[in-house]
Parts: C-alpha cells; sequence; structure tokens
C-alpha cells in the first residue's frame, strides 16, 4: 500500500525529496518494492520507525534535507491519496502554515458514555471532518511541533493535532472518502478495487 502512495508523491513535481518510514526490520523488503515499482531512485532515504506514530514521524523528519521549507507527512495505509490533493494540500501549507486533507462527515455522529455504552448527544454533523493525510506544514511549524512535545507518545493520532496544541490552526483541504485508510480485510478489498477502476 506504501508503495501506491509513494507514486502518487513522486509524481508530484514540486515533491524534492521523499523518505519512506518503514518498521524497524522491513527497511530492504521496502527498498525492493520501491524499485519493482520503478521509484527507487525518488527516494531517498527509508529509514526504521519506532512503535508509535510520534516516533516514526520524528524519524522521517530527522531525515529531511536542510533547505525544505514545507513537509508533507503521508499514512502508508492511504494508498488512493492523488496527485491533486497532494498538490492543493501544498499550496494550502505554503500560503497558511499548516493543512490537512479532510473529509466532510457524512454520518450522524454520536457521542457515547464509554463506560455505560449509551448516547450522550449527538454530534453536528456540519462541524464534523474526518482527519485524513497529507498532513503539511511548514518546515519550522512542524519542527517547532514535534520540539515541543518531545514526550508526547500515546493518543496521538495525527500531525496536525500536535500543531492544535500549540495554537497553530491547520487549514482544511475537502477531501474525498475516496481518500480512505486501509485499516480492515474489506477495507483493502475496497481499495484494491477503486485502485483498478483508475
Amino acid at each position: 500500500m506504501f508503495v501506491w502512495a509513494t507514486l502518487s508523491f513522486a509524481r508530484v513535481e514540486a515533491v524534492e525529496q521523499i523518505v519512506v518510514v518503514a518498521p524497524a526490520g522491513w527497511e530492504e523488503r521496502a527498498a525492493k518494492a520501491l524499485a519493482l515499482a520503478e521509484i527507487g531512485e525518488r527516494v531517498s532515504d527509508i529509514v526504521a520507525g519506532g512503535a508509535e506514530r510520534p516516533e516514526s514521524v520524528r524519524a522521517g523528519l530527522a531525515a529531511v534535507k536542510e533547505g525544505m521549507e514545507v513537509i508533507a507527512i503521508q499514512d502508508g495505509a492511504r494508498p488512493l491519496v492523488t496527485v491533486e490533493l497532494i498538490e492543493r494540500c501544498l499550496k494550502a501549507a505554503e500560503e497558511h502554515g499548516a493543512a490537512l486533507a479532510c473529509a466532510p462527515s457524512t454520518d450522524t455522529l454520536k457521542k457515547v458514555d464509554g463506560e455505560r455504552r449509551v448516547v450522550v448527544a449527538t454530534l453536528d454533523r456540519r462541524d464534523i471532518w474526518q482527519a485524513q493525510t497529507p498532513q503539511v506544514f511548514r518546515r519550522e511549524i512542524i519542527d517547532a511541533a514535534y520540539r515541543r512535545s518531545a514526550t508526547v507518545g500515546n493518543g496521538v493520532t495525527d500531525d496536525c493535532m500536535l500543531c492544535e496544541a500549540v495554537g497553530i490552526e491547520p487549514t482544511v483541504v475537502e477531501s474525498l472518502t475516496c481518500n480512505m485508510k486501509v485499516t480492515t480485510a474489506e477495507d483493502l478489498v475496497v481499495a484494491e478495487a477503486l485502485l483498478r477502476a483508475r
């Protein structure tokens, strides 16, 4: 899946460096997969990630060359990201400092008491958007957010959370639900069908 996501970034003219963060011990497999897709030369580094997302992102950030002013972070589990969405997120981050792909919620969402398993509120879905990737930042913003959150681990599920914690309001770039995250076997079937349709 990460190869499909990397392919889209490799096709974006403005992208000057690609760093792939692989699970520790999988770096060689990742390199072979990228070579088979004929994009190995577009990837400057393959680094080992950590046990949690912040550790993996820190490893990727450490490999980004000096002089790179805008950094995009992409989940390898979102293989359907498009060149067009990447370009819109890059442009928004250049203008506003931080941006992320988001899809407006189409479901009615309930706030649930976790212990009693009962609905305690219905949220206004007009105000609810589903965070996706890419999440793109001016370098000084994401570097500062990670410096200030050196002890943050569990509970950080995306990078914009760290920016929000230091007062940055990321700009929303409207995406589609087909920029899905593959987390289940059923998701994989849907993603494969969508990729074949492209």
